[in-house]
């Protein structure tokens, strides 16, 4: 009989592999500087020129936090569909069809592994 800490181990282990796969612009920063090596930073890129400068988009702090949240309970409702299908066939899956779950209006959801 499963244990419910390895339950609540497979639940976390899922959560935490779908929230890295969400996240794949994070990168750990890497490992110190050494204080007798020479560091030479590169050149600063030249200005292109005939280029009109970019305009930054102003964004809405209520809508930003509304697209988060959605963000949030579509994970939520994800790792809750692949726990379940894990449960009942013992391995996990890509395909969202098999695991019974629809992302909301214009979310897009990719595994990376």
């Amino acid at each position: 009989m499963v244990t419910r800490h390895a339950i609540r181990m497979v639940q976390l282990g899922s959560a935490v592999l779908l929230m890295g796969a969400a996240c794949d612009g994070f990168r750990l920063p890497g490992p110190p500087a050494q204080a007798n090596s020479t560091v030479v930073a590169p050149p600063p890129p030249a200005p292109k020129a005939n280029r009109a400068p970019k305009r930054t988009a102003k964004v809405d702090p209520a809508l930003d936090a509304e697209r988060f949240g959605a963000i949030r309970r579509g994970l939520r409702r994800l790792v809750s569909a692949e726990e379940t299908y894990y449960a009942e066939n013992g391995v996990y899956t890509e395909d969202l069809s098999r695991m019974g779950f629809t992302p909301e209006r214009e979310t897009e959801i990719r595994f990376l592994w």
